[in-house]
């Protein structure tokens, strides 16, 4: 083989992988900023509930003593609430006890264990029965007497 022809096939070699590379990278990075960016606007989307949910919350004079007692007006107050209308969540107690829902996935006991009450968190998870992956955020409702905590889920599929 000539010279010039193990130098064309080098060149060729190097062409190809640096090519290859370079579009990994690109890929890669493209797709991590596209994910970064849906966490971050999921977690938008959950501090603006908690804002509302909290306000709703002061409004009507809602403690952790008497959220049973007002929670069938709570819930018709959320319910005329355009933005809260529109956003699927679920609030509940430290222990478990579910407060309100408009979601239909189950909770994430794991999630809330990791959340205290100034932080809030996320999951990625995927959906057994509808094969969509979900951001699943919660976050703490802070009450004069104590804290709810809030969960809501964004496909980002």
């Amino acid at each position: 083989m000539k010279f010039a022809w193990k130098v064309t096939v080098t060149a060729l070699c190097i062409l190809v992988l640096s090519v290859g590379v370079g579009s990994y990278l690109l890929i890669s990075l493209s797709f991590q900023s596209a994910l970064t960016r849906e966490i971050d606007v999921a977690q938008e989307e959950l501090q603006m509930l908690l804002i509302s949910y909290e306000a709703v919350c002061n409004a009507r004079g809602v403690t952790l003593e008497n959220v049973d007692q007002r929670s069938r007006t709570l819930q018709r107050t959320l319910e005329e609430n355009a933005y809260l209308a529109d956003h699927q969540f679920r609030v509940s107690t430290q222990s478990g006890v579910q407060v309100y829902s408009t979601l239909s996935s189950g909770s994430d006991q794991e999630l809330l264990s990791s959340i205290d009450s100034r932080s809030t968190g996320y999951i990625i998870r995927q959906d057994p029965q509808t094969a969509q992956v979900l951001v699943h955020c919660a976050g703490p409702v802070s009450l004069p007497d104590g804290i709810l905590y809030m969960e809501t889920v964004r496909d980002i599929s």
